[in-house]
């Protein structure tokens, strides 16, 4: 019975709070899991030599690190949008920036390039450093908003009586049997041909929503003869 309490009663870490049956949780946000993978991986050792790295660049062209991977010294895209989520990651002073740009949420892109600038020290009329930096964020943000799309088609349950749903239905059996018409209709065994467990399909999508069934028709489209082995 005290474990059952205990249960009922346990705090899960997370950014935000939540009531949920009379019980108080707090809930990760991703930001903060992303903080803490980053921090994993940012050993003693790797700290003492980053640290000595940032002072001899600060020293030899007086810039800090923001400045450095702002800047077009060198450094490809890819690898400065790594290592500009590598730094928000691992700052003290950007926590609250982190929670919003790691948060797979859509987030303001000025308002958040002009905090970042802020608290990084850059100066907002050097074109190429906040060129650069809103480069960076823009990819970010563009993750954001697709994990935004996936989650709220996964959220949408099938529903039959929207045409959208039915139209991208029969796509599918258009992608798996092209030139085949059901002789049952709507509601028919004829489903299992390609691979639905009943006579209605709607009960498959259940669990991942309108979502699994854009990917099927994306698959179908896209790999036709993969699809139809």
């Amino acid at each position: 019975m005290k474990y059952l309490i205990q249960r009922k009663h346990c705090i899960r870490i997370r950014y935000s709070k939540c009531i949920h049956s009379n019980s108080f949780f707090i809930v990760m946000s991703s930001g903060l899991r992303v903080r803490q993978a980053a921090a994993v991986h940012a050993t003693f050792i790797v700290r003492i030599w980053r640290w000595i790295k940032l002072k001899i660049w600060n020293v030899c062209y007086g810039q800090n690190e923001w400045q450095r991977l702002c800047s077009s010294m060198g450094v490809d895209e890819y690898t400065r949008i790594g290592r500009f989520r590598t730094e928000l990651a691992l700052s003290s002073r950007m926590v609250q920036t982190c929670n919003v740009v790691f948060d797979l949420k859509p987030f303001p892109m000025d308002v958040t390039l002009h905090n970042v600038a802020i608290k990084a020290e850059i100066d907002e009329h050097d074109a190429t450093l906040m060129a650069n930096m809103r480069s960076c964020l823009y990819r970010c943000n563009y993750v954001n908003k697709v994990y935004a799309r996936v989650y709220t088609l996964k959220n949408e349950a099938y529903n039959s009586s929207k045409q959208e749903h039915e139209e991208m239905l029969e796509q599918l059996w258009t992608n798996l049997k092209p030139n085949v018409r059901r002789k049952g209709g709507r509601i028919t065994k004829e489903w299992g041909e390609i691979g639905f467990q009943g006579t209605d399909p709607m009960s498959d999508f259940r669990s991942m929503g309108v979502f699994s069934l854009v990917q099927l028709n994306y698959f179908t489209k896209i790999y036709k003869v993969e699809a139809q082995r």
